[in-house]
């Protein structure tokens, strides 16, 4: 009698455990929760994005249902196994039957919940709808794309490449170099010419090209281009006391004429408030051009510019709390 009790019981366990084997086989409740090698979200030697870190959360919340399940049909098989092994006994059976009555309830409990689930998002949830690149699909398979799931590092791009006459030199465009012949004059150039009609004051304000920041060397090769031949002479980058080495930035910065230097303290030459280090602002001294100067230099990406006195202010600083 206890064998063919025994018997029934594992039949019962055996039948249960038959719908939860197929169930297993087509989801990925089971499957492993962190990526491997092959996973869209398998990222070596970088991190993962916020997209996989939900994935991870999803499949935490399967495995748990998943053990769940496995638990109730355990426990179902366990209180059929007591309900025959009972006997006479009416406490036994009692306490089997409501064993066996929690547990058909835990499984109705998750499928009815995920079922509910289903059915509300079936309702106000439109799988067809568009976006840039296809739609969404499934409510429950929102994860699922065919973008990169891991963060790639990436080096920035160097934005100063070197002085304007090397930026130039990159362009394609040709340097003219001084004291060179030109078709355009006839004759000699002056020291400090370059492509554009750009000239210097003197050496040591051309020597100051190599003290532009990254967006006033690409404010001046964007003007170079627009500019009429003979438009653009340049007073000022940055200051002869840094150029000659009697200053450094950070005490031009700091104390400005007070330190022997040029400009005022914080000006745009020395790198406004937060830049300290590059210029961010050009001088023109050619003050009889500044029309044409300040109307190329808007339509190149100048945050300001302004006529004083002997020159023609123009600066890229606003970022940097300067003019």
């Amino acid at each position: 009698m206890v064998v063919k009790r025994a018997l029934l019981s594992f039949v019962v366990f055996l039948i249960a455990s038959i719908p939860f084997s197929v169930f297993a086989a087509d989801t990925n409740f089971f499957g492993p929760i962190i990526a491997g090698e092959g996973d869209k979200c398998y990222c070596p030697n970088s991190a993962m994005d916020w997209g996989c870190v939900l994935a991870v959360v999803q499949k935490i919340l399967n495995a748990i249902i998943a053990v769940g399940l496995v638990a109730v049909v355990f426990f179902v098989a366990w209180a059929g196994f007591s309900l025959i092994t009972s006997g006479s006994n009416p406490g036994a059976r009692t306490k089997a039957k409501n064993r066996l009555l929690n547990g058909i309830i835990g499984i109705v409990l998750i499928l009815t919940s995920f079922l509910i689930v289903d059915t509300v998002m079936k309702v106000l949830y439109n799988p067809e709808a568009k976006f840039e690149g296809g739609s969404f699909g499934n409510w429950n398979e929102l994860l699922e794309g065919e973008g990169n799931y891991c963060i790639v590092p990436t080096v920035p791009n160097e934005i100063n490449h070197g002085t304007l006459i090397e930026v130039v030199k990159e362009a394609g465009k040709e340097v003219i170099q001084p004291g060179t012949e030109t078709s355009s004059t006839g004759g000699k150039t002056p020291a400090g010419t370059v492509p554009g009609s750009f000239t210097y004051d003197n050496a040591g304000i051309k020597a100051q090209t190599s003290h532009a920041s990254g967006a006033l060397t690409g404010l001046l090769s964007c003007m170079s281009k627009k500019l009429p031949a003979g438009v653009g002479k340049i007073s000022s980058i940055s200051d002869s006391a840094i150029q000659s080495g009697k200053a450094t930035f950070e005490t031009c910065a700091a104390k400005g004429t007070a330190a022997g230097c040029a400009h005022k303290a914080h000006s745009c030459h020395y790198g406004g408030n937060t830049c300290v280090g590059r210029s961010q602002a050009v001088d023109f001294g050619d003050e009889t051009n500044a029309t044409i100067l300040k109307k190329v230099a808007a339509e190149c990406g100048a945050t300001y510019s302004g006529f004083e006195g002997d020159h023609l202010h123009v600066s890229v600083g606003k970022s940097c709390g300067c003019n």
